[in-house]
């Protein structure tokens, strides 16, 4: 939406302590403040009426695989 911009970074203002970034680890991606709560009750509701589980099952690696020895040059075009 033009016309929005500041509106949008000062409410990403507000849930950082006046910054748009905070590069320090564990707090980076989460807010605080009015709109982090508001921001995290609207999520909350949403995950509930779209019948997602509470808590989140845990995450599993079996699916992964170590890559083989094929380097990315060898896989040719």
């Amino acid at each position: 939406a033009p016309g929005s911009k500041e509106k949008v970074l000062g409410r990403v203002r507000d849930m950082r302590g006046g910054k748009l970034y905070d590069a320090q680890w564990g707090t980076r991606m989460t807010g605080e403040g009015f709109f982090a709560d508001e921001l995290h009750s609207l999520f909350q509701l949403s995950r509930r009426r779209a019948g997602f589980p509470k808590p989140c099952p845990d995450l599993s690696i079996a699916a992964f695989r170590v890559p083989g020895a094929v380097s990315q040059l060898e896989l040719g075009f």
